[in-house]
This record gives C-alpha cells, sequence and structure tokens, in this order.
C-alpha cells in the first residue's frame, strides 16, 4: 500500500490518496526502465519519498505520458488521475510537498 499526501513544511496533511490497490507500484514496476519517464520511476515503495515543487511539475508530465503510453485499466487511470489532482494542489501554494509513504 502506498499513502500519498500533500503536507505543508510542517509535516501537515492537506490531501491524502491511499493506493490500497498498489496501482501505482505496478505502474511504477512497468515504467521503471523507460527513458521518457522522468521522476515517477524514483518513488521508493518500500520508504518515504517526498517531491518538492520542481518534482511535482515532472510528475504531472510523467502521468500525463502514461495515461497516452500504457495500456491501462479504467480504475488505473482513475487512480493517476486522483495522483495528478495531488499534484497541483501541491502546486497552488510555496512550502507544500507531495510525500509517498511507502510499506
Amino acid at each position: 500500500m502506498l499513502n500519498i499526501k500533500v503536507e505543508d513544511f510542517e509535516g501537515v496533511a492537506i490531501s491524502e490518496l491511499i493506493d490500497i490497490n498498489k496501482t501505482i507500484a505496478r505502474i511504477i514496476q512497468r515504467c521503471y526502465n523507460s527513458k521518457t519517464i522522468r521522476i515517477i520511476k524514483y518513488i521508493d515503495l518500500y520508504d518515504d519519498t517526498i517531491f518538492n515543487s520542481i518534482m511535482v511539475k515532472d510528475c504531472i508530465l510523467d502521468i500525463e505520458d502514461l495515461i497516452t503510453s500504457l495500456d491501462l485499466s479504467r480504475e488505473d487511470i482513475d487512480v493517476l488521475l486522483k495522483l495528478k489532482s495531488l499534484c497541483k494542489e501541491t502546486l497552488k501554494h510555496p512550502h507544500l510537498y507531495l510525500k509517498f509513504y511507502g510499506d
């Protein structure tokens, strides 16, 4: 399971997505060796990963690329769109971070 949160600089959660079905983990494993994926492949599924606002911009590009380039189920696309929404929320205010909490 991957727990993804938008947090402020003090670690207070603003929004959250819990990927119970490990959809993002499956997608990361499919694109791990991709040369076009910028940052999603660096999410550590077993530890914590933090993206700042600069990294989140690349995460949005990755999500868009994955949706168009992979043969994904509707459920997979829905999870990626929810992640994209969290990315956009991270960019709304300074000093917000997208944090991935792995198992």
